[in-house]
């Protein structure tokens, strides 16, 4: 739970204290913790060093990661009943690359990540941040249409979190572009249905 609230507080904007809570964690782990605990652990520091514009550490801890997942020694069990296979880790490896600007490795990521992204809120929240990373490669188009995609399953959903984060995506686009017409059509339905 506290890495997950650190991983929160990254999202949120707060990456230096979310990290805190990351490694707080991550120090909490026994021996016993099994290797997808350890990965899930770097692949959310990943994305907090990202956040922070630190390419360094989050391409150690990318690769830690990567290693801790192809070996996955140690059995699920309570409190890690979840697996975090390859897919899974592409996921962060794709958020933390489009952070820090690296577009054409975080594309590959995301198509690799594609597997893993089988529930709506998750893959939603992918894409927004693959948005991002078509937008900087100036693929607003593509960009938009996931963003609105996004923003179908928010509705779907009732999920602020993805409303947010596909607002913050269209405002990081030229207010007049072409490109970005349904997405602005489909916020301003939004606005509409909540009258």
């Amino acid at each position: 739970m506290r890495a997950s609230l650190g991983h929160f507080a990254v999202e949120a904007g707060n990456p230096r204290p979310g990290l805190t809570m990351i490694e707080h964690a991550s120090a909490l782990l026994d021996d016993s913790a099994p290797d997808a605990a350890r990965a899930w652990l770097e692949s959310l520091r990943a994305i907090a060093y990202a956040a922070m514009n630190d390419r360094t550490s989050t391409t150690g801890a990318l690769r830690r990661a990567e290693s801790l997942t192809s070996r996955q020694r140690g059995e699920l069990r309570w409190p890690w009943l979840f697996a975090f296979d390859a897919a899974k880790a592409a996921r962060y490896q794709a958020g933390a690359l489009g952070r820090l600007g690296d577009v054409r490795a975080a594309k590959a990521a995301y198509a690799a990540a594609g597997p893993a992204l089988t529930a709506a809120k998750p893959r939603a929240l992918a894409q927004v941040e693959h948005a991002h990373v078509l937008a900087r490669a100036g693929d607003m188009a593509g960009g938009s249409a996931l963003a609105v995609e996004a923003l179908t399953t928010a509705h779907t959903y009732g999920s602020e979190r993805i409303t947010n984060r596909v607002r913050e995506f269209r405002t990081s686009l030229p207010p007049r572009t072409t490109e970005a017409d349904r997405l602005d059509d489909a916020l301003s339905a939004l606005y509409e249905r909540n009258d």
